[in-house]
């Protein structure tokens, strides 16, 4: 007899995940496909979002080929900003713009300056950054318009895979969020948005409430995947939202750490100050029930550590990396203070990263541990600013992601935010927390609660010795405004 299984689909910027849940949500298993990155040029990188989807088909035909299992729906979620242009007939036109692609950032600041930078966050829940959408896609006007008129619909990374499943063609409300192209108030693409860019809003797909159905595994999505017909297809939406519903955040006084190619702090709550949210660089858009989640991202965190890792052991050797920054947490006054900005930040364009205090007596472990207790301090830094703007303390964090399995790594946060740090028992929550939703769609999940399989407490002697140099992290940041502004 088949088992009922749920299927959560994760595509992030690094690896696709397919994970097989029960009706508890309890993992069965998990597939794992690398996601390769493009450079048409030096400095541009993009996804092929057909190589994905045939990466998907794969993995699904794999578990159906054991004939062991029954879904019952499938949840997907996605990394945003990043969209793949379609023709009607529904082939791709071209490789996806990467979201960590910025060469979109001039156009963007320059259409933010017409409408007004806090207007257009007012209005998008986005602070005005190449990251977004919409700067990708004022840069394709400039650069490759013949591309944009060949255009008959733009679809987020989920919004694709959905399509080739159910043939439907559809977002959410979290991912067209990640656009700066919809209105959050109204919950629709913005037409004054739409009008000031000359982009029309035929080009966007319809958009349905985060945790909804995008439709049914239609009979060409079956064939391509033997999935079975008629399998309902729910939207997880914005990857790290679906985190944050494996971590059970929702109406807590916890708040996320998702743990990914980049890093980002998610609360939930009802809308805070928009002032104090611009002022501080927060994001935020409507998810499930339609509590908003605010955002605050570090660009880089598992990229900054593969990138040292790699330029200082062999290639993927982490175990040896984590190994370094461990010999140096009992002595962090020995280590050099690192700013972690690798991929730049998002509210001062033109920072990058940073080292103070590196002398030629420093080894690999040195710099293995200031990178991490750098990941740990912006991570504090981007706590507290949305405290400040949300008037909520969060009490501790749930931290998810494959890198949530470090202790040294989860033992310094804890140190650093002088908070308990909780890790679930399964750390792939992008793709459980698109299991739960699809669960709950189909009425076999009213509720969800993680197990959590270790917490990490605040070692005081520690936590005393890391507060001088946390002070020293937040005026470097500081001093780098006007320097790089001047």
């Amino acid at each position: 007899m088949k088992q009922d299984v749920l299927i959560g689909i994760d595509a992030g910027s690094t690896h696709l995940k397919a994970g097989i849940f029960d009706l508890s949500c309890n993992l069965i298993e998990i597939h794992h496909q690398r996601v390769h990155v493009y450079h048409s040029t030096p400095g541009c990188s993009e996804f092929d979002a057909e190589e994905i989807f045939l990466d998907l088909s794969i993995i699904l035909k794999k578990v159906m080929s054991s004939g062991k299992y029954n879904p019952l729906a499938i949840g997907i979620s996605s990394f945003g900003e990043a969209v793949v242009p379609i023709r009607a007939d529904g082939s791709v036109l071209s490789r996806m713009i990467t979201w960590y692609d910025m060469r979109g950032q001039n156009d963007i600041l320059n259409f933010a300056e017409l409408l007004g930078i806090e207007n257009l966050y007012r209005k998008t829940g986005q602070y005005a950054s190449g990251k977004f959408t919409l700067s990708k896609l004022l840069w394709m006007q400039r650069v490759q318009p013949r591309l944009l008129a060949d255009t008959y619909k733009f679809l987020f990374m989920q919004d694709y895979l959905a399509y080739r499943l159910t043939g439907n063609i559809r977002t959410d409300y979290s991912l067209a969020s990640r656009s700066m192209l919809c209105d959050i108030e109204n919950l629709s693409w913005s037409s004054e948005i739409a009008e000031a860019s000359s982009l029309p809003l035929s080009l966007f797909p319809e958009i349905i409430a985060s945790g909804e159905s995008a439709g049914a595994v239609s009979a060409e999505g079956s064939e391509a995947t033997n999935i079975p017909e008629g399998i309902p297809v729910v939207f997880a939406g914005h990857d790290h939202a679906s985190a944050s519903v494996a971590a059970d955040i929702q109406g807590r006084q916890i708040a996320v750490d998702s743990l990914g190619t980049s890093e980002t702090c998610v609360t939930s709550g009802p809308p805070g100050d928009l002032k104090a949210l611009f002022d501080r660089n927060i994001a935020f858009y409507p998810y499930c029930d339609f509590e908003n989640r605010f955002l605050s991202s570090i660009q880089g965190c598992g990229g900054a550590i593969e990138w040292l890792t790699n330029l200082l052991f062999k290639k993927d050797e982490y175990a040896l990396f984590f190994s370094h920054a461990n010999e140096m947490t009992a002595a962090p006054e020995e280590c050099p203070v690192f700013i972690p900005f690798l991929k730049g930040i998002q509210e001062i364009p033109g920072l990058y990263g940073m080292i103070h205090g590196l002398k030629d007596q420093h080894h690999k472990e040195h710099l293995c541990y200031s990178l991490l207790e750098g990941l740990c301090f912006e991570y504090r830094r981007r706590l507290e600013q949305i405290e400040a703007a949300t008037n909520k303390h969060f009490n501790s964090i749930r931290a998810t992601g494959r890198l949530s399995a470090e202790p040294v790594f989860m033992q310094l946060k804890s140190d650093v935010i002088k908070r308990p740090v909780e890790v679930p028992a399964f750390h792939e929550a992008v793709c459980l927390g698109a299991a739960v939703l699809a669960g709950k769609k189909i009425g076999f999940l009213s509720d969800w609660k993680p197990t959590i399989s270790h917490t990490y407490y605040p070692n005081d002697e520690n936590s005393g010795k890391l507060s001088d140099r946390y002070d020293l992290y937040l005026k470097m940041v500081a001093d780098s405004r006007p320097a790089i502004q001047a």
